[in-house]
């Protein structure tokens, strides 16, 4: 039985922000150790980027690169002070995110706030993993399945044990 069926109710949807012709791209698998972090917002210190690059960068046991794809107030001062960092990408805005997501092994937000985390609803879209502050809203996201871990913010050893936890997810887009 349908929800119109059951409730009356005539649903409508809304998309927002996924194109979704173009959603689901199955990674060919991890290239040795390497591994594409990709996080998609404002750089700012709302979003806790700097706690994010900080902490990809005390990963040791596998080549990750993140992936900086957005703007804001913090975008050149964090580009300047990890220019030394080949393993650190600033991409700027992107009005299409589409093959970023597409890309990533792992999707990260190390937000302090947040009302509806679309980057995070956008990367299950792509069945990408999420790497997650424990902030309520990335809790409401990964308590409704397997597809993520969470980590405390400002605790960098936290966030490399929760993405040793998540790497297992890597390359499980139809799972997800």
């Amino acid at each position: 039985m349908n929800l119109k069926e059951r409730t009356n109710l005539t649903p409508l949807s809304i998309r927002n922000g996924v194109p979704f012709n173009n959603a689901i791209t199955i990674n060919g698998g991890l290239k040795g150790e390497k591994i594409n972090i990709v996080y998609v917002g404002s750089v700012s210190k709302l979003k806790n980027v700097d706690f994010l690059i900080r902490s990809v960068l005390q990963i040791v046991n596998y080549k990750v690169t993140l992936k900086v794809v957005g703007d804001g107030p913090e975008f050149k001062a964090l580009k300047e002070k990890y220019r030394k960092y080949p393993n650190i990408v600033f991409t700027g805005f992107k009005k299409n995110t589409v093959p970023f997501f597409q890309k990533a092994d792992i999707v990260a937000s190390a937000s302090r706030s947040e009302g509806l985390p679309m980057a995070a609803l956008e990367a299950l879209s792509f069945g990408k993993p999420l790497l997650l502050s424990d902030i309520r809203s990335h809790k409401e996201i990964i308590h409704q399945g397997s597809f993520g871990e969470l980590f405390k913010n400002n605790d960098t050893d936290n966030f490399v044990n929760s993405f040793g936890n998540v790497i297992k997810l890597v390359n499980k887009e139809k799972n997800i």
